[in-house]
């Protein structure tokens, strides 16, 4: 890649031929990154297949320092246009490390928030579904009712439904006015409640659960 192009993925902790594309408004990426490996340039394959490659941990200390002083690029600037294109891709996970990295909690939050997170709450992704959310500043979950729902869930140990009886009143205080006007996002957290109502005093639902509240309620 040139010496734009370099700067334009310095900071990512990962990248591949389609992501420098993106990037760098070029159609060579691929090739380019191959020449690189090839010739021992700073870059690094990331898997057998070599699909994912990073620069050298000095090289890119480098490339960075000189993304600083390049007019009209910033490091969050590129951190934000790459944690997009991991979004569009449904990579949320590399996107919100992205986001972090360039500062930006108020973006984590409205794309965990896009996401319909509680498709999370199957036993097997809780623990995913706690540490996204521990990504976020608790104002800016507050401030959203999927994801403060999340919370309330995650944090209703077995057996206090009365605990989470009170935390759901608090949650349709806080967010009566938005539910009421939005119905999708009404029945939305329907399904949540709905779900936890059956299944809170017993296992965590399975998959199959979520999706068989999800049809009849929404």
């Amino acid at each position: 890649m040139g010496s734009h192009s370099r700067l334009a993925t310095a900071p990512l902790p990962r990248f591949n031929g389609d992501l420098a594309n993106a990037l760098c408004g070029r159609e060579d990426g691929w090739q380019v990154i191959a020449d690189l490996e090839r010739r021992g340039l700073f870059v690094v394959p990331l898997d057998a297949e070599h699909e994912w490659f990073r620069y050298h941990r000095m090289f890119q200390e480098f490339l960075c320092e000189r993304l600083r002083r390049e007019p009209g690029m910033t490091v969050s600037g590129q951190c934000i246009a790459a944690a997009e294109w991991f979004a569009a891709r449904d990579d949320v996970d590399d996107a919100i490390a992205l986001y972090q990295q360039a500062g930006e909690h108020g973006r984590v939050a409205d794309l965990l928030d896009s996401r319909r997170i509680w498709r999370l709450l199957g036993a097997a992704d809780e623990a995913r579904l706690g540490r996204l959310l521990r990504s976020v500043p608790q104002q800016l979950i507050l401030e959203r009712p999927r994801l403060h729902l999340a919370r309330i869930m995650l944090g209703a140990p077995a057996g206090a439904s009365g605990n989470l009886a009170a935390e759901l009143a608090e949650f349709r205080r806080r967010h009566g006015a938005k539910l009421s006007g939005e119905p999708r996002l009404d029945r939305e957290i329907k399904v949540f409640e709905t779900m936890y109502r059956q299944g809170a005093l017993d296992e965590p639902p399975d998959r199959a659960m979520l999706e068989a509240v999800e049809r009849t309620v929404v």
